[in-house]
């Protein structure tokens, strides 16, 4: 029988060691040999990729947007680190979205040093708490808009090592989401965790 201090029930915050549970099954052990194997608030609706989905520049452009989207994720979750949320979820989300900024920096030839001052304002009033739950709520919406904007650019993009770093990264995201959800208390509606309405990021309005 499982030890009572250790349990988590649905609709509550787990313990430090239930966290320590959800993130080692959420982020998974193999998650950055999955991405470099490959290829080295409220969010605004979605619009199409800039320009022509068939010129590699506009794709190209396409790419960074989502590496800017991965930085400022990194930043938001480095920047609730910093306010007092917890440690352990806060920094190993943190660590991640910078390997997905890597990956994608690795697969396009881009640096990796242009975060997203956009996304970073719309969602760090939300995410940038000392408020954990709080923070991890918001940043479960944040995860499901990211995987939803990765879908939408499938099948757009024509270069496949970018699809398999981005399918790979929207695989791992997914997790996240209902990771956080569960950190946040949030889990008790299971169909709306695993299959969360969320709407894909404008790319336009990333870079």
């Amino acid at each position: 029988m499982a030890d009572s201090d250790s349990e988590t029930h649905v609709g509550e915050p787990p313990s430090e060691t239930g966290r320590r549970s959800l993130l080692r099954a959420g982020l998974g052990i193999g998650a950055l040999g999955v991405l470099f194997g490959a290829g080295g608030a409220s969010t605004a609706l979605a619009t199409p990729p800039p320009g022509d989905p068939e010129d590699p520049s506009e794709q190209l452009a396409v790419m960074g947007a989502m590496l800017a989207a991965e930085l400022a994720t990194r930043d938001l979750y480095q920047a609730a680190l910093e306010a007092g949320a917890d440690a352990l979820v806060a920094e190993a989300m943190a660590l991640q979205h910078r390997a997905y900024a890597d990956a994608i920096s690795g697969a396009t030839g881009l640096s990796a040093n242009r975060p997203s001052g956009a996304l970073f304002d719309e969602w760090s009033a939300r995410l940038v708490t000392s408020d954990t739950a709080a923070m991890a709520s918001a940043a479960a919406e944040l995860e499901s808009s990211l995987v939803a904007t990765y879908q939408e650019l499938v099948g757009v993009l024509d270069d496949g090592n970018w699809v398999r770093v981005i399918s790979s990264i929207a695989m791992m995201e997914a997790r996240h989401g209902v990771v956080l959800a569960t950190v946040a208390g949030d889990a008790d509606d299971l169909a709306s965790t695993l299959d969360p309405d969320a709407a894909p990021l404008n790319v336009e309005e990333l870079s």
